[in-house]
């Protein structure tokens, strides 16, 4: 079973994975509707922040998660 702040994490990264699917699509339709550049390139930038914010959140919910399974290996490999 893992810890509370794994699965904190693991929904703090479903929910930031539901919104990078939300703004994705909304970022592409405005791009498609823009003929300035400097509009597009906006869009372009807001895109690059959401998907940093989602990798930020990975790490963070990767860190805790392989540790954990490190954690339950090695206790899987006690002696009974």
């Amino acid at each position: 079973m893992f810890s509370k702040q794994v699965i904190e994490t693991g929904k703090k990264l479903f929910k930031n994975f539901c919104s990078l699917l939300y703004d994705t699509k909304e970022s592409y339709q405005r791009i498609c509707e823009e003929q300035s550049y400097q509009t597009i390139m906006e869009l372009v930038n807001e895109v690059r922040n959401i998907l940093e914010e989602f990798d930020k959140n990975w790490v963070e919910y990767e860190k805790l998660y392989v540790i954990e399974l490190m954690l339950i290996e090695q206790d899987a490999r006690r002696y009974i």
